[in-house]
């Protein structure tokens, strides 16, 4: 009796794990810990479905690489670091409106940073979108492929990542670099850094080291902005 009370036990909560995961994607956001697995459910029942909000992060600069795609200036007031996956859909959704409006309102005055996140075990090609994009990076068309790929999010293996490629003009040394993963050391060391700084879901943004997750307007962003003395055009 005991053996069949734990096996139902074992049940329940495999069937509450998979509610919780079920209810953040309803709530805008893809949910997948790269820790452990109870320890990220007792966080995520806590917060009401949607993965915690990590603490702000004082060193965050440190978090932004070399080999990190960005738009704006260098120097701007605002950076925001986005924690993303080319086949999360509510990334495509944060990419498609809050990113255009914030480019389109602030200009070089906010600073745009691209990290990677791929969520593997729910999206089985965004590693290789991820290394993709980061070989198109090398022939200075990451944004291009960006776009190409938001726009696929179901064509994203490595035979489509090549097309994608060869239709925005890449070379064949961007197919050699798809192929052999030689950009894998860069998407893994986002990926280390996001889960550093607290990342369990996409998109996660960092704003100046402050962090929102999930899809927001532009709204959400204002008060991080003032703070910085950001003023709107």
């Amino acid at each position: 009796m005991e053996a069949q009370i734990q096996k139902l036990l074992s049940v329940v909560s495999t069937l509450i794990a998979l509610q919780i995961v079920t209810l953040a994607t309803v709530v805008g956001v893809t949910w997948y810990s790269h820790n452990d697995l109870k320890q990220d459910l007792s966080r995520v029942a806590s917060t009401g479905g949607r993965p915690p909000t990590p603490e702000p992060v004082e060193n965050w600069r440190a978090f932004v690489r070399e080999h990190n795609a960005a738009l704006g200036a260098e120097d701007a007031a605002v950076v925001v670091v986005e924690y993303s996956d080319f086949q999360c859909p509510f990334c495509k959704k944060y990419s498609d409106e809050t990113r255009r409006q914030i480019i389109d309102e602030y200009g070089d005055k906010v600073r745009m940073v691209f990290k990677h996140y791929p969520l593997e075990q729910m999206h089985p090609h965004a590693m290789t979108a991820a290394i993709a994009a980061q070989c198109a990076l090398r022939e200075g068309k990451f944004w291009d492929i960006h776009e190409r790929f938001f726009s696929q999010p179901n064509a994203l293996d490595v035979d489509s990542a090549i097309s994608a490629g060869r239709s925005i003009g890449l070379s064949d040394r961007y197919a050699e670099c798809v192929v052999n993963g030689e950009t894998r050391a860069e998407v893994e060391q986002d990926m280390r850094d996001g889960s550093e700084v607290g990342v369990r879901g996409t998109p996660t943004l960092m704003v100046n080291g402050e962090f929102l997750v999930g899809v927001h307007s532009v709204a959400a962003f204002e008060a991080i902005f003032e703070k910085a003395g950001l003023v709107s055009n």
